[in-house]
């Protein structure tokens, strides 16, 4: 039986006790998941071994509720879109490639911008420093303060993005966190249990307390 890479004696009650267990990442939440499968068939093939010979043996278990942090909101996002939430009306989540389009054609169309800047080698820098604005919920006029290059590219992205009817993932992260606000949308946790975390963007952690509001959250 493979070893597992995650001591899950420190999840077990929350686990057994139906917590909601987030992650800072996909890699760890198959690591927990792995050891919760490696403990899980310890016990069955304990039970098992105490059966009768006759009887039939059982090597199944309820699935845990673990999920990476996006992927857990990303859920909440299609249930609200499944609920028919109002707050998720304003457009369809953005995919990377249309991102990317967009992105250089904000870029290009910056008649200020330097002559040899090319919007292809400055897409991807910008789609990344505009989801950290987001993210960590950084004031535009910070932006068009420090960087007015990327405010401008900023702004004209953001039209695009509503003429096109399109939202970014952060602003389905924003959407979510509305539905929840407003009590249009109700949590079904017992308990939030984050899990490798060095720090959580305050939209996330925002987002975290608005669903932790009437049940236990605590942070490993």
């Amino acid at each position: 039986m493979m070893r597992p890479l995650f001591d899950i004696a420190t999840l077990k009650d929350n686990i057994e006790a139906g917590a909601l267990i987030l992650t800072s990442n996909n890699r760890l939440a198959n690591k927990i998941r792995q050891a919760w499968g490696v403990r899980q068939l310890e016990l069955q093939q304990q039970l098992n071994q105490q059966k009768p010979s006759h009887q039939t043996s059982i090597t199944c278990w309820p699935q845990p509720n673990i999920y990476a942090i996006e992927q857990w909101i990303h859920e909440q996002w299609l249930r609200c879109c499944d609920a028919g939430s109002e707050q998720v009306a304003s457009g369809a989540i953005i995919s990377p490639s249309m991102e990317q389009i967009l992105w250089e054609e904000a870029i290009e169309e910056d008649k200020e911008k330097p002559d040899s800047l090319l919007a292809a080698s400055f897409s991807t820098l910008a789609s990344n420093s505009y989801n950290i604005v987001q993210r960590w919920q950084i004031p535009l006029a910070e932006i068009e303060q420090d960087s007015p290059l990327l405010h401008r590219w900023i702004t004209r992205f953001r039209k695009k993005l509503k003429k096109h009817q399109l939202i970014t993932p952060a602003d389905s992260v924003t959407a979510v966190l509305n539905a929840f606000e407003t009590g249009n949308f109700i949590s079904q946790e017992v308990q939030i249990v984050t899990v490798g975390f060095d720090s959580i963007p305050p939209l996330y952690q925002t987002l975290l307390n608005a669903v932790a509001t009437h049940i236990d959250s605590h942070v490993v």
